[in-house]
């Protein structure tokens, strides 16, 4: 998906038409207009922040034909599973919305979807209440986490390296180890040869 901003309606007509002849096997859809446009999940429009900034403002774009089946309730998914996606949803919604009353109406109409899939109302309170629109800075900020590569001990696999539980013994002995580093080491095994192989 490509999106555009010309300062020419005639400009973007040639760009739409030099590209119907990059490749004769290929015809692209494209959709021009002076007031809005979508963009996979974000509704793009001139709003009011156009009309005293000149800065375009962002909305969620739902399709017509979504049916929202989300997750049920009453399914056999973790509590931990259910809280992921609504959060994930929700957080969504306050990154794309780039207004407020926007953000207000698309919570709105998901909390009711998963009130209509089971959810209780306590249980989307407690979610729908944590992530607050005025914290939108702080969501839209990527989050760097430090990489830390972890120690992986290689053996065999043999009956003496099992009965040994080396695993075991590496975490018991973790504080040695924390000056190298500072994530639990892991115990690889790799099959040994046997006659069977040959």
């Amino acid at each position: 998906d490509i999106f555009c901003i010309f300062s020419n309606p005639t400009y973007a007509r040639m760009f739409t038409d030099a590209l119907q002849t990059v490749n004769s096997n290929i015809r692209f859809s494209t959709e021009l207009s002076s007031e809005h446009a979508t963009l996979l999940d974000v509704f793009i429009y001139k709003g009011l922040k156009f009309q005293k900034e000149g800065l375009l403002d962002t909305s969620v774009f739902q399709k017509p034909l979504n049916r929202y089946l989300y997750i049920p309730y009453s399914s056999l998914n973790s509590k931990a599973q259910k809280l992921a996606f609504i959060t994930a949803e929700i957080l969504r919604y306050i990154r794309i919305s780039s207004d407020y009353i926007s953000f207000v109406n698309t919570k709105r109409l998901f909390y009711w979807r998963l009130r209509l899939r089971g959810y209780p109302k306590a249980f989307l309170h407690r979610i729908f209440s944590k992530f607050q629109y005025q914290h939108r800075d702080l969501y839209l900020t990527p989050r760097i986490k430090p990489r830390t590569i972890p120690l992986i001990y290689k053996t065999s696999a043999t009956p003496l390296s099992r009965k040994l539980n080396i695993t075991r013994v590496l975490r018991r002995h973790t504080a040695l180890l924390k000056f190298l580093h500072t994530k639990e080491p892991i115990v690889s095994y790799r099959n040994t040869s046997n006659l069977r192989k040959l």
